[in-house]
């Protein structure tokens, strides 16, 4: 059988994706054991369960911002996550089982008067905005095939992006702009003040790969603002197929239950929750000295590969606030801060710290680094680091060469 040139390529690239490896040991026994479970029972691998979760997480504790004390920089906690596997590999049933964990949530924390649609859906850009005004400026796009959400909004047509309005405008939500529609009839008009949209889903190797490499994707930073991570498929065969953890399920519906910031009854947009992390965290101001240091060097040399470890810096935020909600997943007894304790709907429990753990931080910088390299890997580029180093020796090359000229 004749195998297609660039099929044999993207397998290939794969393999180099599939040799790294998440470092579970960083992650907290109860979270690592769900997932692990969880991943068993639909034969996913655990990695994708986890990237499931974090989308998911991100989504129930918006509205929320990571704030780096001492600086002005604050970070909307937004996630855009994409997991990219081959066919048969039933990332379908990880949609189905993530699906009906937002299904079970928003059921619990839906009242009579405000019970707007969480999920987006089959919408235009348009209608997108609508539902997103009525649900306190939030909204998930959670997609069996994320270029299916990319090619309803306009932004991806056939085998290649649409240089759109709309893609302008999806750059923008990236973080959490505002709004703004007004039409002469009146239709879908709305205003955000800021937006909260998460993004994530499952792709195709060969999709993912045309959307990192298709020609202006990264110039004009889609390929960067998307987390691309690929799994190795588990392929398990039917004798360990096994029931899906109803108590640790359970307990993640009661945390992100707990987590998420209802509306009130003139569904008023709620204030979204501040996130910090340690003041002076080694961990991460380690992390942002070293990707600087990259960029120095490759800064213009490479758009994909800086324009990643640019957005790094703030997708560890990002990750690490919805790591450290996960992180207190133990026996579902969660609340925040924020809760009422005397309300029906809340459990009782340790409430989660808004001050945001060395360890969730250093879980996020494993995760980011991982995604980074392999959607390196997959643009044919090799490590990053050995990517910095050919650009260091080629410019002290030509360093020397014009020295000796004069």
């Amino acid at each position: 059988m004749a195998v297609d040139p660039r099929s044999k390529e993207t397998r290939q690239r794969l393999e180099s994706c599939w040799s790294l490896e998440l470092n579970w040991k960083l992650f907290p026994e109860p979270l690592k054991k769900g997932c692990f479970q969880v991943g068993e029972a639909l034969c996913i691998p655990p990695e994708s369960v986890l990237a499931g979760l974090v989308i998911i997480t991100s989504y129930t504790m918006s509205p929320a911002v990571v704030q780096v004390p001492g600086t002005e920089w604050s970070e909307r906690a937004l996630v855009w996550l994409s997991i990219n596997m081959p066919t048969g590999s039933t990332k379908s049933a990880l949609y189905h089982y993530l699906q009906s964990i937002i299904c079970r949530v928003r059921k619990q924390c839906q009242n009579s008067l405000c019970n707007p649609l969480w999920l987006v859906g089959d919408a235009t850009c348009e209608k997108m905005g609508d539902l997103m005004s009525s649900n306190g400026n939030r909204l998930l796009g959670l997609y069996d095939e994320l270029s299916t959400f990319l090619s309803q909004l306009n932004l991806y047509r056939g085998k290649g992006l649409n240089l759109s309005h709309e893609l302008a405008l999806f750059l923008q939500l990236y973080n959490g702009n505002s709004w703004t529609r007004n039409t002469v009839t009146g239709d879908a008009n709305f205003s955000m003040e800021s937006t909260s949209l998460t993004v994530g889903g499952f792709s195709q190797p060969s999709v993912a790969r045309a959307l990192i490499e298709q020609p202006g994707s990264a110039e004009i930073g889609l390929a960067q603002r998307i987390l691309w991570l690929f799994p190795q498929p588990a392929y398990s065969r039917f004798d360990t197929l096994k029931a899906v953890d109803h108590q640790f399920t359970n307990n993640l519906v009661k945390l992100l239950q707990n987590i998420w910031i209802p509306m009130n009854s003139k569904c008023k947009v709620p204030e979204p929750r501040i996130f910090t992390i340690k003041e002076n965290s080694h961990t991460f101001v380690n992390y942002f000295d070293q990707i600087q240091e990259q960029l120095e060097t490759l800064a213009s040399m490479d758009d994909l590969i800086s324009g990643m470890l640019s957005k790094s810096k703030g997708q560890v935020l990002r990750i690490s606030a919805a790591l450290h909600v996960l992180f207190h997943i133990k026996n579902g007894s969660i609340v925040t801060d924020d809760n009422d304790d005397d309300s029906d709907d809340v459990q009782s429990g340790t409430p989660v710290s808004t001050e945001i753990s060395e360890h969730a931080v250093a879980a996020a910088i494993n995760f980011v680094e991982l995604c980074c390299q392999q959607t390196a890997f997959m643009a044919g580029r090799g490590y990053i680091l050995e990517e910095v180093q050919i650009v260091n020796a080629s410019m002290y090359l030509c360093y020397a060469c014009t020295h000796a000229a004069m």
